[in-house]
């Protein structure tokens, strides 16, 4: 059987956006992100994936296929950055002097959006899914502490759940620079 996940992904757009927006709106610190925390956690509760709570911020989220194996895990970072926001957005950041300005808001809502689909789909997932809420991204301390604490010593393979729009201008530049680039044969 062959599964259309591009048209279960676009199903979940208003959601996906929902969450960004609302994330964006209430940014927090790395090592605060409580009401980021209890979020996330609302809404794997709501599309029925357990999780453990982990270093007061952190979620790791566990959504079993058909076979305990191979464990894969998808992981998003979740805190803010200390900056003033002066866009005039109606989700515009209600703490002052905090942003998602590197895009975590859009990585949550991401990972949240790929967790509901997976739970929708989980008896065709062939795997265990692990779902890592990471915080303390931006002081480079939360990903040590997760593996400090041996919660995803089972894990095969992870994969980043991000944006990073600076990769899109650096490409974009170096294309529009092809004099400078070496072209590839294929």
């Amino acid at each position: 059987m062959i599964i259309n996940t591009k048209d279960l992904v676009l199903a979940q757009k208003e959601y996906i956006v929902e969450l960004r927006r609302h994330f964006h709106k209430y940014p927090e610190l790395s090592w605060k992100e409580f009401n980021t925390a209890k979020k996330i956690r609302e809404e794997l509760t709501k599309i029925n994936i357990d999780y453990i709570e982990v270093a007061e911020t952190a979620t790791i989220a566990t959504l079993k296929g058909t076979k305990d194996e191979p464990v894969i895990a998808l992981r998003c970072d979740i805190d803010a950055l200390p900056i003033k926001e002066v866009r005039d957005l109606d989700f515009k950041s209600k703490n002052d002097g905090m942003m998602h300005a590197c895009g975590h808001d859009a990585n949550i809502a991401m990972l949240l959006g790929a967790a509901k689909v997976l739970s929708k789909n989980r008896d065709k997932i062939n795997c265990t899914i692990k779902f890592i809420f990471q915080p303390a991204e931006e002081c480079f301390q939360g990903a040590k502490k997760i593996i400090e604490l041996k919660t995803i010593d089972d894990v095969d393979s992870f994969i980043l759940v991000c944006i990073f729009s600076h990769t899109l201008t650096v490409v974009k530049y170096l294309l529009m620079q092809d004099h400078v680039l070496h072209q590839p044969t294929l």
